[in-house]
């Protein structure tokens, strides 16, 4: 990604790859550096927004997180991951009917999905 990024500093989907990288190796505060170039080099690029959130809610900033998640879904409305993920962040700030409904449309983009279990789950818990 570093020569990648050497070659063209602008390239928004090396940012957020490297992004992904520094989040894997738990050097959060430097991946959301990279999600947000990822976002400042290419407009509308929903995956850096999806990343940015987890890394916040991660961080416990969940308010942001939110944000940066409905931003994601702003572009991509039917993105599955960006819809889990903005609905775990409502079940976190116990915001249950806002979670309920996202947790449902998840369900509706992959039925067949191996994950969806934790899906039901969380349905349940609600």
């Amino acid at each position: 990604m570093e020569k990648a990024l050497t070659l063209d500093p602008n390239l928004s989907s090396a940012h957020n790859i490297k992004g992904n990288i520094l989040h894997q190796e738990g050097r959060l505060a430097e991946a959301m550096s990279e999600y947000r170039k990822a976002l400042e080099k290419g407009s509308g690029y929903e995956k850096a927004c999806n990343n940015l959130g987890v890394a916040l809610a991660k961080q416990n900033k969940l308010e942001e997180a939110r944000s940066a998640l409905e931003e994601s879904l702003k572009i991509n409305s039917l993105d599955r991951d960006a819809v889990l993920n903005l609905a775990t962040a409502e079940l976190s700030l116990n915001n249950q009917d806002r979670a309920l409904e996202l947790f449902l449309k998840a369900l509706t983009l992959s039925p067949e999905d191996r994950r969806e279990g934790l899906v039901y789950n969380n349905v349940a818990v609600i």
